[in-house]
């Protein structure tokens, strides 16, 4: 299911998109997503912590504004961030959801911070 939604804050366009999932999150992952380059999660992908200020600052430039898929392995919904500092557009995606292309939500090569939320 997903939800699309469009936010004005302090002038400044926020779009928001809700995706959710009912399926069980693997107890050795909670707390933790996986991000890939690729859509369908191809081109190299790294399980990371699910909250980031900044990817390139944390993650290296291989990852800057370069996520195409992701999976949300947490027990929390998390939201990504277009900007570093959790700032810019965001999109929501509720705990155990796998995004396979983000480009969908006009968030594709955009990402660059995420946190719970």
């Amino acid at each position: 299911m997903s939800v699309k939604k469009i936010a004005y804050a302090a002038g400044v366009s926020l779009a928001a998109v809700a995706i959710s999932a009912a399926t069980a999150l693997p107890a050795q992952a909670a707390g933790q997503i996986s991000i890939c380059r690729d859509v369908n999660y191809g081109g190299g992908c790294v399980t990371t912590s699910s909250n980031v200020a900044d990817s390139t600052r944390q993650l290296g430039l291989f990852w800057q504004e370069s996520i195409s898929s992701l999976r949300n392995w947490s027990d929390a919904n998390i939201c990504f961030y277009e900007h570093p500092g959790y700032t810019g557009a965001v999109m929501w995606v509720g705990r155990g959801a796998n995004v396979a292309n983000t480009h969908y939500y006009d968030m594709g090569d955009r990402i660059s911070s995420w946190r719970p939320c």
